[in-house]
């Protein structure tokens, strides 16, 4: 078409145009769409389905019209907004062809080489025809600049009123979506038909191509000849739909819809020859330290080769990744401090809109560079909020990249190996766009969200891709770790843990928090076992805390009644692991330890939570010294596939009022032993002394008592009962040696049997040895007792090693709450008094301890010398010995069980001397006929004389060489008794001559 030609034309459209705006006001009818479709062609014009194929991409769109009186075709209502929504995968590259300026376009004058296709404007034409007619010639469309927002535009100018159509990447899909707003009244639309071109400087396109200078089409592009449309790189069994939405002016409220299928010659528009894509990708990851161990960032670059050639077929695009990190590079809980998570409202992964996640729940950057645009697409790499993602899985990022009015989101699952913490990342049904270079970058330093493996050596990370024509490739990419942890040369790890251990306050006797630390370095093997041993005497108050039952402490849920004290422990490696707060209770019996520890922390992370961690510990008591060891179960090395990397553990026991030191000042040590994951063992000891333990006192209260009936006299066997009652804050006891008295003497013979010192040390003494009970009330919920066994006397010659028979000695295993105490008591002549001797007592603090030994048939206790012991106060030496080394030498009036009576008597002339047996700690009262009445409280006797004065007949009758009989009434009260024993006996006062 020359230039003289077209002014006619013009002139006859812009008449149309004129009277256009009536017909556009005259509609009062619903704006729908009459037909809607389109077709990918090559450039004759025939079907190319071909996928990866760079076709022609036409829609076509008729609108509603009416014939008016005339005869003609009128708009029913004008077209204010289109959007055309291209089937996903199908895409556009405004980068293939160069970019005509806003004032080229105004000025029709753009380039040919930025021509992208043409459109067909069908309206309202004067003619009475009926029908609408062709708005003139196919008209240009070039790629024009675009605006901030928008990826690519196309324009064209038509009677100098410019339209634009926008192209946008759709939330969702990512599919391309076209948009025209605000076309204008003036134009008589009725119908348009838009083609952009698959290669647009191809010359098939040549006789369409207008030229500004010419005013004619038919001219050559200069551009070199790249894709600006390609098909999608997939086929499904189904067909592909184009979707329409378009507004009127007149009802710009009401949207009408239509979508097509089929071509325009009724074909299925369905992606054929999948198989003919190329599809290549590749992986490039390397961490941002190759130190072993240490907290690392992460580099991944994925690779996609894309073909340019616009006579070949596009590369396939990506649809799924699964990459796999190297065995033992795995999360980092040093991470978690500090760390957030993106909600799903806030991601918003259905809307183009920025996301508004947490700065904190950033863990990188991302860039994609594709073909499609000039810049690559910047953005960020959120953490998932656990469960609460696309997958519901406990990890899961978000991949967010922006740019040139682009925003692409894509969540990514993250799948940690439930036995190792290997990584593996899928991506599926990614966007179907094409990309050069995929780089994402995680943030390192001390909270870096990944670790490395723990050793040198070469790592690998594997990835399948697979591509939306279903082809498959693997790649592998590899980096070695050429530093040991911390920095230093690569090694096999070693296992050196640090351990300090103590009381906060350590006053002998005194409460204070017990503290116990273990902790290791990077270049350490992992944390295992632990094992505590604590010295004799630093013990805790059980008796003031309820037991947490064996249901509960494993299920982490013992109430407060049960708690003794707080752990904290800390995870990850770096110079700043994460630390998590817990709590530790008392528990009942645990493998076959009379008493446990519950110890619980929450594995609360930052915003991830992986449950509760609960590790069970026994605490024996060792029999003899009643020190206590405590064991630990193995400790978590893993939790839902995140690898803890326990680098300290700390247990403060500070309950008020329940650990205490010993009350002996001897230095000792806590002691512990600590195993490794991977089958190391070390020992360390932390030094442990009480002070100030000469500030304690030591004076405890000893009883001793004979009892059985009839056996007071020579030959008999008389039982014994020992009471000791310490002073509540004295030092504890550590030996307590009683010499009996002379009267009293060993008479293992009389024994039913004697225990083999072997069976006492395996304690299966026979019932048979048997010679009485004991009972100590301690720091337990229920009193220790036990019996008491006779054991055969057996010592060592320390010149010739031979056997030598001694005394039998006493051995009590005191059994209480599943604790066994067991004492020992050797027996020994001195200066012909039996001597018991109990020596090495734990330091342990008691009540009261109560000692019985049977008398009668078996008794090992018998009366000698012709004694009576009724006939005379009894009196019993000690020697007691405090932890602090404080002595108390008491003399004991050993009480009796003989009856009361009066057993002597002589007088004066003016009173009556009575002695009398039975006695004890009490008051005697002596009262009767010709006697005045007396008083007399005994602290403690045995037998004891009563200077009772007559009464003044009496005296007088003496006095005269009469003889007075009296009655004698005594009463005696044992101290803290009411009720009185009481004897009465006739005696003769005789006169004096």
């Amino acid at each position: 078409m020359n230039k003289d030609m077209m002014v006619p034309r013009l002139a006859a459209l812009v008449a149309t145009l004129l009277v256009a705006l009536t017909w556009a006001t005259a509609s009062a009818h619903a704006y729908g769409i009459v037909d809607f479709g389109g077709d990918y062609t090559d450039p004759s014009g025939a079907p190319l389905l071909q996928a990866g194929a760079h076709a022609d991409v036409t829609t076509d769109i008729t609108t509603p019209f009416r014939v008016d009186g005339a005869g003609n075709a009128v708009p029913d209502g004008n077209m204010k907004e289109i959007s055309v929504d291209l089937p996903a995968g199908v895409t556009g590259n405004p980068t293939a062809l160069p970019v005509c300026a806003l004032a080229q376009l105004r000025a029709s004058a753009c380039p040919p080489e930025t021509q992208a296709g043409v459109v067909q404007l069908t309206g309202a034409l004067f003619g009475g025809s009926g029908v609408p007619s062709p708005l003139g010639d196919p008209v240009a469309v070039y790629n024009v600049e675009t605006t901030p927002g928008v990826p690519g535009r196309f324009g064209f100018n038509v009677f100098n009123v410019l339209t634009f159509i926008d192209a946008r990447v759709r939330p969702g899909d990512a599919g391309i979506s076209a948009d025209i707003h605000g076309i204008s009244r003036s134009l008589p639309l009725t119908g348009t038909r838009l083609t952009l071109w698959g290669v647009p400087a191809d010359p098939s396109h040549d006789a369409q191509r207008y030229d500004p200078t010419t005013y004619m089409n038919g001219v050559r592009s200069n551009a070199p000849r790249r894709p600006l449309m390609t098909n999608a790189t997939r086929c499904s069994a189904g067909v592909e739909t184009t979707n329409l939405r378009t507004t009127s002016w007149q009802a710009p409220d009401t949207s009408s819809s239509a979508s097509f299928t089929k071509d325009q010659n009724d074909t299925p528009i369905a992606f054929t020859g999948c198989g003919d894509l190329p599809f290549a990708a590749s992986i490039a990851a390397a961490p941002t330290t190759t130190e072993a161990g240490a907290p690392t960032g992460l580099d991944v670059d994925v690779t996609v080769p894309q073909d340019q050639n616009p006579d070949g077929l596009a590369t396939a695009h990506l649809r799924n990744a699964v990459v796999t990190l190297p065995e033992g590079m795995a999360v980092s809980p040093s991470a978690a401090d500090g760390l957030a998570a993106c909600a799903p409202a806030q991601i918003a992964l259905a809307s183009a809109a920025a996301p508004t996640c947490p700065d904190a729940s950033k863990l990188g950057s991302v860039t994609i560079d594709t073909p499609l645009l000039d810049s690559p697409l910047q953005g960020s790499i959120y953490l998932a909020a656990q469960n609460d993602n696309p997958f519901g899985s406990l990890l899961a990022i978000y991949l967010v990249a922006q740019g040139s009015g682009v925003t692409i989101k894509i969540p990514g699952r993250i799948a940690p190996d439930a036995t190792t913490g290997r990584l593996t990342a899928s991506f599926t049904d990614t966007p179907q766009l094409p990309f050069t270079e995929l780089s994402l970058h995680f943030d390192g330093g001390p909270r870096a969200v990944l670790s490395n493996a723990a050793t040198c050596g070469a790592q690998t990370t594997t990835a399948r891709f697979t591509a939306w024509n279903g082809k498959e490739v693997t790649s592998t990419s590899g980096f070695t770790l050429d530093r040991g942890a911390g920095g230093g040369a690569c090694g096999p790890l070693g296992f050196a843990p640090a351990f300090t251990a103590g009381t906060l306050d350590n006053s002998a006797g005194g409460f204070s928090p017990l503290v116990v630390r273990f902790a290791r370095g990077d270049a350490d093997q992992r944390l295992g076992t632990i094992a505590v041993n604590l010295p004799a005497g630093l013990l805790g108050r059980i008796s003031g805390v309820a037991l947490c039952g064996d249901a509960a402490a494993a299920a982490g849920t013992c109430g407060a009644e049960s708690r003794v004290g707080t752990a904290t422990t800390e995870a990850g490696p770096g110079a700043r692991p994460f630390a998590l707060p817990g709590a530790v209770s008392l528990t009942g019996p645990y493998k076959g330890a009379p008493f446990g520890l519950s110890i619980v922390v929450p594995a609360i992370a930052g915003p991830l939570n992986l449950g509760t961690v609960v590790v069970r510990a026994a605490i024996h008591v060792d029999p003899h010294t009643t020190a206590l060891r405590i064991v630990s179960d193995p400790l978590p090395t893993i939790l839902q596939g995140i690898p803890l990397q326990l680098r300290s553990v700390q247990i403060a026991i500070d309950r008020p009022g329940f650990t205490f030191n010993p009350t002996s000042c001897a230095p000792s040590a806590i002691g512990a032993a600590i195993g490794s994951v991977e089958g190391a063992s070390a020992v360390a000891a932390s030094r442990f002394q009480a002070a100030d333990c000469a500030s304690l006192g030591y004076a405890p209260k000893l009883s001793l008592a004979l009892t059985g009936a009839g056996q007071t006299r020579d030959g008999k066997h008389p039982g014994l009962v020992a009471h000791l009652a310490p002073r509540a804050a004295d030092a504890n006891s550590r030996r307590v040696k009683v010499a009996l008295p002379l009267s009293l003497a060993l008479d293992p013979d009389n024994a039913q049997g004697l225990c083999e010192p072997s069976d006492a040390a395996a304690d299966r003494c026979p019932a048979t040895s048997v010679v009485g009970h004991a009972k100590a009330v301690s720091i337990l919920h229920e009193p220790l007792s036990g019996p008491v066994y006779f054991v055969r006397g057996e010592r060592k010659d320390p010149k010739t090693g031979r056997t030598i028979k001694s005394l039998p000695t006493l051995y009590l295993p005191l059994r209480g709450e599943g604790v066994q105490i067991d004492l020992n008591a050797s027996s020994s002549v001195v200066d012909d008094h039996l001597v018991t001797t109990f020596d090495g007592i734990p330091d342990a603090p008691l009540t009261s301890f109560d000692l019985s030994i049977d008398g009668g048939k078996h008794g090992i206790l018998v009366v000698t010398g012709g004694a009576d012991v009724c006939q005379a106060t009894q009196v019993a030496g000690a020697a007691l010995v405090g932890q602090n080394n404080k002595a108390s030498s008491p003399t004991i009036t050993v009480g009796t069980n003989c009856r009361l009576g009066v057993v002597g008597s002589s007088h004066t002339s003016r009173s009556l001397r009575v002695k009398l047996s039975g006695l004890g700690a009490g008051r005697v009262v002596v009262t009767g006929s010709g006697l005045k009445r007396t008083a007399r409280t005994l602290s403690a006797a045995t037998t004891a004389t009563v200077t009772v004065p007559l009464s003044a007949a009496a005296r007088r009758a003496v006095a005269r060489g009469r003889n007075v009989k009296v009655t004698v009434r005594v009463a005696f009260t044992p101290k803290g008794s009411k009720v009185s024993k009481k004897v009465t006996k006739r005696l003769v006062v005789h006169g004096a001559k």
